[in-house]
């Protein structure tokens, strides 16, 4: 398996796509959908701060990715310990609430169809919920009480001398910390999703963290001077194009981990004894006589 990158130069290893891949189309907040889920995703940060709709966007692709369908009860627990029965102590409350994590898990889970990204695979289907770092600003500074409006704007320089808006790398933090967050906690060994404690397996998860993590690195660190020399050859990417490489790093693990992922155990039929046979629970008795006559009545 690979990682489909969007490289800036020649392609190498990793290679970019022979077709184009599209663009992401990160859902933004403004629709129904998102606000329904925006909505239980506040009563949860309530009791556990990470828990923001984005936080639990990263979280939940991450599950959606994953090699089996695990109950609802244990990956609320895994994602945020006992927040969810605080939060939705009502019965109703709890059947709606979890309703709509699902549904929102439902569509990860068709974003992230098995069989139709083994049809397209330089196509990005991944929508996640990015958030957007400036307006999480504005919401910070409204809970400190300071003023949200801009201030009065300065007089316009001259056309030539207008500076280029600053590009804002802060852009997907909160869904790649719920991403990072599943990983450590559905694919740690012993975890919930059983995965075997192979050389490769880990390998190959490091390498997909690796296209998550990125977009927790400051740009001008060594850790994303490190990044951008092993995996795109020296050639800085844009915030979209390390957005994009997240969104394939994770249909990449979704088809990683089927493929990896835990076999269920081989069931053992044990031989029926013959009529005239001792009865295997050792009474003495031959099996019609003892517990196979309870199966002939």
């Amino acid at each position: 398996m690979t990682t489909t990158l969007v490289t800036a130069g020649p392609p190498t290893t990793p290679t970019t796509p022979t077709t184009p891949a599209a663009p992401a189309a990160p859902t933004t907040p403004g629709d129904t959908a998102f606000e329904s889920f925006a909505s239980i995703c506040e009563r949860l940060a309530g009791f556990d701060g990470r828990l923001d709709p984005f936080h639990v966007d990263g979280w939940l692709a991450v599950l959606a990715c994953g090699p089996v369908r695990l109950p609802a009860a244990q990956w609320l627990e895994a994602m945020g310990d006992d927040a969810f029965d605080r939060a939705f102590a009502d019965p109703t409350d709890r059947a709606q609430a979890l309703a709509g994590l699902e549904a929102r898990l439902q569509a990860l889970h068709g974003m992230l169809d098995a069989e139709v990204l083994l049809k397209a695979p330089d196509t990005a289907r991944l929508e996640p919920y990015f958030d957007d770092w400036a307006g999480g600003e504005e919401e910070e500074l409204a809970a400190e009480g300071e003023p949200t409006q801009p201030p009065l704007p300065e007089p316009p320089l001259p056309k030539a001398a207008l500076p280029e808006p600053p590009r804002d790398d802060q852009v997907g933090t909160t869904w790649a910390e719920g991403v990072i967050d599943a990983l450590e906690v559905l694919a740690a060994p012993g975890g919930p999703w059983a995965l075997a404690d192979e050389a490769q397996v880990t390998q190959v998860l490091d390498e997909i963290a690796d296209q998550v993590l990125v977009l927790l690195m400051d740009r001008e660190g060594d850790d994303f001077r490190q990044h951008v020399e092993k995996y795109l050859r020296g050639k800085a990417p844009s915030r979209d194009d390390l957005l994009l490489n997240a969104c394939f790093a994770l249909q990449d693990l979704r088809l990683f981990l089927l493929d990896h992922g835990p076999r269920p155990e081989t069931r053992r039929v044990e031989s029926k004894p013959g009529r005239n046979d001792p009865c295997p629970c050792g009474s003495g008795k031959k099996y019609k006589k003892c517990h196979g006559a309870a199966e002939a009545g």
